[in-house]
C-alpha cells in the first residue's frame, strides 16, 4: 500500500477535527517555541498538517507551521533545479513534502524519490542547501522525522551522514538558518478562576499561561515574519551500539515512503524487545522497602502521547500529523526509538567513583531517561526499579526496629518510625492539581537561581553524586505524567552558607496552588515539631550538673547528621510532585525537600528515636572499641582538666529539675539533646564517659539511618564537623556561646561585632532615611541579641515604632502611586462574597502580595529625634565593655525562683509585698501623677492620660527593687545563689507583658522600660513574671487601695489579723539620703570621665584608689550641698559607705578589702569630726607646697615614733617636725591670735588662691591636732586611724607611694616606668622652687625664701615648656643691635684698663 492510496484513503475516511496541543515552552534553555510566538490558537485536524498545506497563491507560510520542510520565497514560487530531464519536473508539491501532491491534475512526476534520477536528486539537494529564496526552517529539521525519511532514504551516500543511531539524539542541522524578522505577542494577564481539568481541556487547544506566548497551528497572516534566534547546540551523546538504530531507522523511512524492499520486523515505530528486557522487573509496580502505591492524577493529552505512539492505534498518516506538530513531539519519537536499544542496567549499581565527581554525566542522564522510557515514563517505577542508595534500601529497617523494641522505645514512635522508612513521607497526601497549575509554577526559578548558576550546578552535582536526586533531560518534563514543578530558591544569610530551598509556597495568581498547599499538613496529619525546647534542656542539663559537682569542669559537644532532611525518603508514587528544572535538566527529588512543609514533622521522629537510642546506648561499652577510629579524630581543649573549682560559678540544686543521677545515686546515661540534625551532649570532663557519649551518638545514627560505606556513598554523620567543634567548656551551640564554667549564655562576637559596626557606622549620627526593609534587618538582628541580653529589649520599642510607623506611610504611598496595590487592596476587600474556597484563595493571595510590597517599597523615611536617641542608647551600651551582653543561664531556664512577689495598683496608689522575701511595700502616687489619671482625666484627648497599665508596670519595677534589696541585703552566705531569680505576679496582662518584652505604644510605658533595662544591667537578680486573677491578688490589691500612708498605718494591726501573709514582713523604705549619696558617687564619676564608676576591668587597687580620689573631692568641700560645704568625719564615712555599695551591689568586691594599700583608709583617717584634711590630698599638701618646707619639718619615718633633735645644747622641744607651737594666725586687722616661734612668723600670709591656701591648710592641720588631744610637743602632722581618738603620723614613705600613683593615673605611666622614682616629698620643694623662678624672682630670693644655705637648689630649675615659651618669645622679639653710638663713654680707669688690654 502506497503513500497516496492512505492519504487518499485518509480524505475518504474524513476523521474528525480534534483539538491537538499546542505546546509553549519546549522546555530547552532557551525555549526553541517561544521564539515563534503566534497570535490565539486554532483546532487542528489530525491530517490538517498534511492536507492543509498553502500552496504558492496562498502567500508565504509561516516558519514552524506543521512539521513544514520549506518555505515558500518572497516571491511565492519555488525554483527549479536544472534537472537533466526537461520534458517533465518533479512536482514542487510532492519535492516539498517529499510524499505526494495533492492535486489530482498535476502534470508533472510524481514518482518516489528514490525512483528520481541521480542527477535530479543531487540537483535538488543543491537547490535546498543553497537557494536563497528557499528558506529553511532550522527549528524544526533537526528534530523532524521527515527530514531523515527525504534525506536518508532518498539518498545512499547521505545515508551515512544522517545516521540517527550514532551518537547523537538529534543529527546536526547541515544548513545555514535565514534570518527572517518576527514580532512576538503579548498576552495580558487573566484573573479569572481556573475550570476544571476536563473543561479546560476540551475548550482550548493548550493551557495558556500569562507569561509564555504559543507557536501555533495557523493559516500564514500579514503579521511581520520572526527573528530567529541562534540554534541551540545539540547536547552531549550517550555512548551505545548504533547499527541496529541505523537499520531500524532506514526501514522505518522505507516503509512510509512507499518503498517495496523494506524489513517488515524492523520498520515498526515499537521495535522488538531489547535483548537486557528479560532481566529488567515487569512493569507491575515493584514494592521497594515497603512502599505502598497511592492513587493517580488525571492525565493530559501531552503526557498521552508517548502510549498513544507506542500502542499503533493510530495510523501512519495521523502518526506524521502528531509528529509535525512540535519539534518536541518528534524528538519524543526520535530519543524512543534511539534509547529503546540502550541498556540501562548499569544505573541501579551505586558508583565507586561518587566521592570524585564534579558533574552530573550526560550519560547518566540519558541512561535514566532509557529506563524513563521503558517504564513508560512513570517516576514510581522509576524509583522503584531504582532502589538501592534511592530508595535507602541498604538499610535494614526490620533489624532495626527490632534493636528499638530492645532498648524499650516507645512502641508508638517506633511504629511511627516503620512509618517513615518503609512506605515514606509523607504521612498523608492525596492532591490533584490542574495542567494549567502544573505549567503555572513551570520554570519560575528564582533570580538567584541564574545569578549564581554555578554554584546551583556544583550543589546539584553533590544531590546527584548522593542519589538523593534523579536527573533527566529537561524536554521529558512535557510528556511524563503526574508531574508537578516547584520553583527553587538561593537562601542567603550573612556570615551562613548560602543554602538551596524548594520554593514551595510561593503563589503566581490567586488559583495556583503550590505543593505546600496540597499537603494536609495544616490539617495536622504529621507530627508536631518539638526540637525546639533542644536549648532548654542543655541549659537545665549544664545547671544541675554544676549543682550535683561543683568541682567538676563540664564540656560540650555535639554530632551532626549529613543531610538530615534528604535521608528520609519520598512515597514512590509522589515522586513526581517534587519535581524541579534547573538549566536544561530535570531533577526527581528523592528525599525530602528542604522546604517542603511535612519535612520537618517527619525528621521528628527520627529525631526523638535518636534521642532515645543514643542515651540507651551509652551502657554499651563495646562500642568505644568499635568506632575508635572517630574517636581518636576527636578534638579536646589544652584547659581540661587544669582549672580548679573555685573557678566555676556555683549552682543551686532545685528540685523542680531533672538530676544527673539515677535513684541509686549513680550517674545516669549521658543524655542527648537533637536539635534538627546536631545531636548534642553535655557531660562532666570525664574522658570515659564522653567518648561513651560520642560513640552512642555515632552508632545510633548508623543504626537508624544506615551503616557507614564509603565505597557505596555517603556517611549519615558529618565527621567533619565532629572533629572541628573542640570538646571544650566554651562552644558555640545553636548559635550562642555557652561557657560552663561560668554558666553564662553569649552572643557570638561575629555576630555582635558587625551589629555594633552597623550602628556606628551604617545607623550613625550621619544618617538621615531608612528603608523598611532596613529598618526590619536590624530589628532582627537586635531581637537576636536581646535573648542573651533582655535589658536590649526595654530600650529599642521605638525601633519597632517607627517600623510600624514606616509600614503605615508606604500603605498611603502606594495606595496613590500604585495601581497593582489598589487592584490588590480591591481584590481583598471583595473577596468575602465569593464561595469561601474561592474568597480564602483570592484574600490570602492579594494579602501576600500587598505584603510583599508593603515590605519591599523603596520609600526613605526619615529618622526622628526619639528613633535617632534610642539608636544612640542601643549604640552605646552595646559598645560599653561595662555591660555584659551574656546572661546567667539561671536566668533562662524555667527553675524554682528564690521568691515570689505581688504587686497591684489603683489610681490613688501602689503596692506589693513578698512572705518570701520578707517584705511590703507602700506608695502614693504624687498629685502630679493623680491628676493625669481616670479619676480626672475623661480620655487622652490631650495626651496626658497616664493609664493604669503604666501604674501597673510601675507597680512591677517598684516590688524587683524591693526584691533586689531584701536579697542584697542579706546576711553573706558562702552558699548563696550567685544569680537569683524572682517571680513577680501580677493581675495585669499588659504591665506582665511589658516587664517580658518592653513596651512599646505608650511613651511612659517606654519611659519606665529603660529604668528597667538600667536596673537589668548587671544585675544577679533574674526577673520573670506571671499573670495572677484579681480575686488571688488579695494582699496586693488591699495595699494599692489605701489612699495615703497614714491610712495604712492606722489600720496596718487589723490589716495583719486578715493577711496572715503579712506577719514577719518589713516594709520596705530605703532612705532618701543613701540613695542621693550613691547618685552623688555616680555623678562624680560622669563628670571626671568614668565610663563605669565601678570600673570592674581594673585591678582593686586601682578602684580603691578612684575611691581615694573621691574621698579628697569630698574632703574638698564637693558635696550635694555644693562645693566649699565641709562635712564631718561621719558624714564623709556615709559617703564613702555608699560608693562602696555602688560595687558591692554588682557583686564585686570590695574596693577597701585586700588592697595592699588602703589609700581610702588614709584619706578617712585624717577626718575627724567637722575637718576632713588629708596631708597627702591637694589641699592638704598646699600647707608644704607654699612654704616649701622640707620633708623633715612635715613627716616622719614611722607612724608611732618621731625624728628627734640630737644635739645635746639644745633644750627646746625634741621634735625635728613641725608642732603646735610652729603656728601663729593673725586676724584681719593683724592682730596675733596664737604665739609662735619665729621660725613661722613670716610664713603665715594668706594667698587669693583658696586650692593652695597654706593658712587655711594650717589653720586645719592645727584644729585636728586638737581634736585628736595630740600633746603640745609631739609633731602635729597626725592623722585619724581606728577609733575616734586614735592617731597616727604622717611618715614618707606613704607620701611618696601616694605622689607616685597620681604621676602613674595623670602621665598614664606603666607601674614599672622608672620616671616614677623621680616622684618624691622632696617634689615639693622642687616645684615650690620652680615656681618662684617662673614667676621671675631672683635666686637670692628663691634661696632665701625656701631656706637653702647654698645654691645647690639651682640643680632643680627644670626646662619647663614655660621656660621654653618665654625663650621662644625672647627670641621673637625686634631687638636691635646696639651700635657704638649707643654706648656710654668710658670711665678713666676704663680707658686705663683698655690701653693696657691694647
Amino acid at each position: 500500500m502506497n503513500v497516496n492510496k492512505i492519504l487518499r484513503a485518509s480524505r475518504r475516511r474524513s476523521p474528525p477535527t480534534m483539538p491537538l496541543p499546542v505546546f509553549f515552552g519546549t522546555n530547552y534553555e532557551n525555549d526553541q517555541a517561544q521564539k515563534v510566538s503566534r497570535q490565539g490558537t486554532q483546532e487542528v485536524s489530525l491530517t490538517s498538517s498534511l492536507s492543509s498545506v498553502p500552496g504558492p497563491q496562498e502567500g508565504p507560510a509561516t516558519k514552524g507551521q506543521g512539521g513544514s520542510f520549506f518555505l515558500w520565497s518572497k516571491e511565492g514560487k519555488m525554483p527549479h533545479p536544472p534537472e537533466a530531464d526537461k520534458t517533465k519536473r518533479v512536482c514542487l508539491m510532492h519535492a516539498r513534502k517529499g510524499l505526494t501532491c495533492s492535486n489530482p491534475r498535476c502534470p508533472m512526476v510524481h514518482s518516489p524519490p528514490s525512483e528520481w534520477p541521480k542527477s535530479t536528486l543531487e540537483a535538488w539537494i543543491k537547490v535546498i542547501r543553497d537557494t536563497d529564496g528557499l528558506l529553511f526552517n532550522d527549528d524544526t529539521v533537526p528534530h523532524d522525522i521527515v527530514v531523515k525519511t527525504l534525506k536518508i532514504a532518498c539518498s545512499p551516500h547521505l545515508r551515512q551522514r544522517w545516521s540517527f543511531g550514532s551518537n547523537d539524539l538529534r543529527p546536526p542541522s547541515r544548513f545555514t538558518p535565514v534570518a527572517v524578522p518576527r514580532t512576538p505577542v503579548r498576552h495580558p494577564p487573566t484573573l479569572t478562576p481556573p475550570q476544571p481539568v476536563s473543561d479546560a481541556i476540551l475548550s482550548t487547544p493548550c493551557l495558556s499561561s500569562p507569561q509564555r506566548h504559543l507557536p501555533l497551528l495557523s493559516t500564514p497572516t500579514t503579521a511581520p515574519p520572526p527573528t530567529p534566534l541562534p540554534p541551540t547546540p545539540p547536547p552531549r551523546q550517550p555512548t551505545f551500539a548504533a547499527s541496529a538504530t541505523r537499520r531500524h531507522l532506514d526501514e522505518f523511512n522505507k516503509k512510509y515512503l512507499g518503498l517495496a524492499d523494506f524489513d517488515t520486523t524492523a520498520a515498526s515505530l515499537v521495535p522488538g524487545p531489547p535483548p537486557f528486557l528479560p532481566g529488567l522487573p515487569s512493569s507491575v509496580p515493584p514494592l521497594a522497602a515497603g512502599f505502598q502505591p497511592f492513587i493517580y492524577s488525571r492525565g493530559f493529552i501531552e503526557t498521552c502521547l508517548l502510549p498513544l505512539l507506542q500502542s499503533g492505534f493510530v495510523d501512519v498518516t495521523t502518526t506524521i500529523a502528531l509528529l509535525a506538530t512540535h519539534p518536541l513531539v518528534l524528538h519524543l519519537a526520535i530519543s524512543y526509538i534511539s534509547l529503546r536499544q540502550y541498556d540501562f542496567c548499569w544505573i541501579r549499581n551505586p558508583n565507586p567513583a561518587w566521592a570524585t565527581q564534579t558533574s552530573i554525566p550526560s550519560t547518566k542522564q540519558y541512561a535514566m531517561l532509557a529506563c524513563f522510557f521503558h517504564y513508560r515514563l512513570d517516576t514510581s517505577f522509576l524509583f522503584r526499579y531504582l532502589g538501592n542508595n534511592y530508595t535507602g534500601a541498604y538499610r535494614e529497617v526490620h533489624s532495626t526496629l527490632s534493636t528499638l523494641h530492645k532498648f524499650n522505645i516507645s512502641s508508638e514512635l517506633i511504629t511511627k518510625y516503620a512509618r517513615v522508612m518503609l512506605t515514606g513521607c509523607p504521612n498523608h497526601f492525596v492532591a490533584e492539581s490542574s495542567r494549567a497549575n502544573a505549567l503555572l509554577h513551570w520554570r519560575r526559578n528564582h533570580p538567584s537561581i541564574v545569578k549564581k548558576l554555578p554554584q546551583v550546578q556544583a550543589t546539584m552535582n553533590k544531590e546527584d553524586r548522593n542519589n538523593f536526586v534523579i536527573p533527566l533531560p529537561h524536554w521529558i518534563a512535557r510528556f511524563a505524567p503526574h508531574l508537578f514543578f516547584t520553583p527553587q530558591h538561593i537562601l542567603e544569610k550573612p556570615g551562613k552558607k548560602d543554602r538551596q530551598i524548594f520554593d514551595a509556597s510561593r503563589r503566581y495568581t490567586p488559583w495556583s496552588t503550590p505543593i505546600n498547599m496540597m499537603t494536609s499538613t495544616p490539617l495536622g496529619s504529621e507530627e508536631p515539631c518539638l526540637f525546639g525546647t533542644t536549648k532548654d534542656e542543655i541549659l537545665t542539663r549544664i545547671y544541675t550538673l554544676r549543682a550535683d559537682s561543683p568541682n567538676l569542669d563540664i564540656i560540650s559537644h555535639a554530632n551532626d547528621v549529613k543531610s538530615a532532611f534528604r535521608q528520609i525518603k519520598l512515597h514512590p508514587d509522589i515522586l513526581g510532585a517534587f519535581s524541579y528544572i534547573i538549566a536544561d535538566q530535570l531533577f526527581l527529588s528523592c528525599g525530602q525537600p528542604f522546604g517542603a512543609d511535612f519535612c520537618p514533622a517527619n525528621w521528628e521522629i527520627v529525631r526523638q528515636v535518636l534521642e532515645h537510642l543514643a542515651t540507651a546506648l551509652f551502657d554499651d561499652n563495646t562500642l568505644c572499641t568499635k568506632h575508635r577510629k572517630y574517636l581518636d579524630r576527636l578534638q579536646w581543649d589544652r584547659s581540661l582538666g587544669k582549672t580548679h573549682g573555685s573557678a566555676f560559678t556555683r549552682s543551686m540544686r532545685d528540685p523542680n529539675l531533672p538530676s544527673p543521677r539515677t535513684s541509686l545515686g549513680t550517674l545516669a546515661p549521658t543524655p542527648h539533646s537533637v536539635y534538627v540534625d546536631d545531636g548534642i551532649y553535655i557531660e562532666f570532663f570525664k574522658k570515659n564517659r564522653i567518648e561513651r557519649a560520642a560513640a552512642a551518638s555515632i552508632e545510633a545514627i548508623f543504626i537508624l539511618l544506615g551503616p557507614s560505606a564509603l565505597a557505596l556513598r555517603q556517611d549519615p554523620i558529618s565527621f567533619n564537623k565532629l572533629e572541628e567543634m573542640t570538646i571544650a567548656p566554651i562552644n558555640r551551640i545553636l548559635g550562642h556561646v555557652i561557657d560552663t564554667r561560668r554558666l553564662t549564655v553569649d552572643t557570638p562576637a561575629d555576630f555582635l561585632d558587625p551589629l555594633r559596626e552597623k550602628l556606628s557606622s551604617a545607623w550613625g549620627p550621619h544618617r538621615r532615611s531608612f528603608t523598611v526593609l532596613e529598618a526590619e534587618t536590624l530589628a532582627g538582628q537586635l531581637g537576636h541579641a536581646s535573648f542573651t541580653a533582655p535589658w536590649l529589649r526595654h530600650i529599642m520599642p521605638h525601633v519597632y515604632q517607627s517600623l510600624a510607623s514606616a509600614l503605615r506611610v508606604n500603605r498611603a504611598h502606594l495606595i496613590s502611586t500604585s495601581q497593582s496595590f489598589r487592584f490588590a487592596l480591591k481584590q481583598i476587600k471583595q473577596a468575602p462574597s465569593l464561595p469561601p474556597l474561592q474568597a480564602s484563595l483570592l484574600a490570602s493571595f492579594y494579602q501576600a502580595e500587598s505584603a510583599r510590597a508593603l515590605h519591599h517599597s523603596t520609600t526613605r523615611h526619615f529618622i526622628s529625634r526619639t528613633l535617632r536617641a534610642e539608636l544612640g542608647l542601643i549604640c552605646d551600651a552595646l559598645n560599653d565593655p561595662t555591660i555584659p551582653t551574656s546572661s546567667p543561664i539561671s536566668h533562662l531556664i524555667d527553675r524554682t525562683p528564690l521568691g515570689t512577689a505581688f504587686s497591684d495598683s489603683s489610681l490613688l496608689a501602689a503596692g506589693g509585698y513578698s512572705s518570701d522575701l520578707q517584705f511590703w511595700w507602700f506608695l502614693e502616687w504624687p498629685p502630679s501623677v493623680r491628676s493625669r489619671t481616670l479619676k480626672y482625666l475623661k480620655n487622652n484627648s490631650t495626651g496626658n492620660l497616664i493609664d493604669i497599665n503604666v501604674l501597673e508596670y510601675a507597680a512591677i519595677i517598684i516590688t524587683f527593687l524591693a526584691s533586689y534589696y531584701s536579697i542584697a541585703h542579706r546576711p553573706p552566705d558562702l552558699g548563696a545563689d550567685p544569680h537569683p531569680v524572682v517571680l513577680i505576679r501580677t493581675d495585669n496582662s499588659s504591665s506582665e507583658a511589658w516587664a517580658q518584652k518592653g513596651s512599646r505604644v505608650s511613651f511612659s510605658g517606654r519611659a519606665l522600660g529603660r529604668l528597667q533595662a538600667a536596673l537589668l544591667m548587671r544585675n544577679p537578680v533574674g526577673l520573670r513574671t506571671s499573670h495572677i486573677s484579681t480575686s488571688e491578688n488579695v494582699v496586693a490589691d488591699t495595699l494599692s487601695r489605701f489612699s495615703n500612708i497614714n491610712e495604712l498605718l492606722t489600720s496596718f494591726p487589723t490589716l495583719l489579723q486578715t493577711q496572715k501573709e503579712l506577719i514577719g514582713c518589713r516594709q520596705f523604705h530605703p532612705t532618701v539620703t543613701d540613695g542621693t549619696r550613691k547618685n552623688h558617687f555616680l555623678s562624680w564619676c560622669s563628670r571626671i570621665g568614668l565610663p563605669d564608676p565601678c570600673c570592674p576591668s581594673s585591678t582593686l587597687q586601682a578602684r580603691n584608689f578612684i575611691l581615694a580620689c573621691y574621698v579628697v573631692s569630698l574632703i574638698r568641700g564637693e558635696t550635694i550641698k555644693g562645693d566649699g560645704f565641709f562635712i564631718r568625719h561621719s558624714t564623709l564615712m556615709g559617703y564613702v559607705a555608699q560608693a562602696t555599695r555602688c560595687h558591692t551591689d554588682r557583686r564585686l568586691p570590695s574596693p577597701r578589702l585586700g588592697v595592699p594599700i588602703d589609700y581610702v583608709a588614709l584619706m578617712t583617717d585624717a577626718s575627724a569630726a567637722r575637718t576632713a584634711l588629708l596631708p597627702l590630698s591637694a589641699t592638704g599638701s598646699s600647707s608644704a607646697v607654699t612654704p616649701a618646707a622640707a620633708k623633715s619639718e612635715w613627716c616622719n619615718d614611722h607612724h608611732t615614733t618621731y625624728s628627734k633633735i640630737k644635739d645635746p645644747l639644745w633644750s627646746g622641744p625634741d621634735a625635728v617636725s613641725f608642732i603646735a607651737e610652729d603656728f601663729s594666725f593673725y586676724d584681719a586687722d593683724g592682730i596675733r591670735l596664737h604665739a609662735v616661734s619665729a621660725l613661722s612668723l613670716d610664713q603665715g600670709k594668706c594667698t587669693s588662691n583658696t586650692v593652695l591656701c597654706p593658712v587655711a591648710a594650717m589653720l586645719r592641720i592645727a584644729q585636728r591636732a586638737k581634736r585628736l588631744d595630740l600633746p603640745a610637743l609631739r609633731p602635729v602632722a597626725v592623722y585619724a586611724h581606728g577609733k575616734p581618738t586614735s592617731r597616727r603620723q604622717i611618715t614618707g614613705h606613704a607620701v611618696t607611694s601616694f605622689l607616685r600613683s597620681v604621676a602613674q593615673q595623670v602621665y598614664k605611666l606603666p607601674s614599672t616606668s622608672p620616671q616614677l622614682k623621680l616622684w618624691s616629698p622632696h617634689s615639693i620643694r622642687v616645684t615650690a622652687a620652680n615656681l618662684l623662678h617662673r614667676a621671675r624672682f631672683s635666686d637670692s630670693f628663691i634661696k632665701n625664701r625656701l631656706r637653702w644655705k647654698s645654691d645647690s637648689f639651682l640643680m632643680y630649675l627644670r626646662n619647663t615648656f614655660y621656660t621654653a615659651d618665654q625663650h621662644s618669645k625672647a627670641l621673637s622679639l625686634d631687638i636691635t643691635p646696639p651700635t657704638l653710638a649707643d654706648l656710654r663713654p668710658l670711665e678713666p680707669h676704663e680707658d686705663v684698663l683698655t690701653a693696657i688690654a691694647a
